[in-house]
């Protein structure tokens, strides 16, 4: 496999396992508090921001020193892909089942695609 491929694999990697430690704690935190549903949603997206942007840097593209503005642009990003799935999926939704999952997979497929593209080639791009 090449470079640009690994790559791409540890991407996935690193997104799917956020996506699910998201949706568990998540899960978690709505079963066994009370804590508000909104608010604790927009918290633990934020903390995982965070801790995303950490896996990226290190594990997915391997770069030790960025841009001093990398962390705020990557926060952008996710916040921009995010606010694209949930207003298309909000936006939408026809009720049948099949035809809105393939609708909210391509939309999440498309995000994915633009954020890999956007951190490789922008925010995740060796500083010079």
């Amino acid at each position: 496999m090449t470079s640009a491929q690994w790559t791409l694999i540890r991407f996935v990697i690193v997104g799917a396992t956020s996506s699910l430690s998201y949706s568990l704690i998540f899960a978690a935190i709505l079963r066994f508090t009370d804590a508000p549903v909104f608010v604790s949603s927009i918290a633990l997206f934020c903390i995982f921001i965070g801790l995303t942007f950490q896996a990226h840097k290190h594990f997915t593209f391997g770069t030790q020193s960025l841009k001093k503005s990398a962390f705020f642009s990557y926060a952008l990003l996710q916040i921009c892909c995010f606010s694209m799935t949930s207003g298309v999926s909000a936006n939408f939704v026809s009720g049948i089942y099949l035809l809105d999952a393939g609708l909210y997979l391509a939309t999440v497929g498309f995000a994915a695609i633009l954020s890999f593209l956007v951190g490789k080639f922008v925010i995740f791009r060796p500083s010079a």
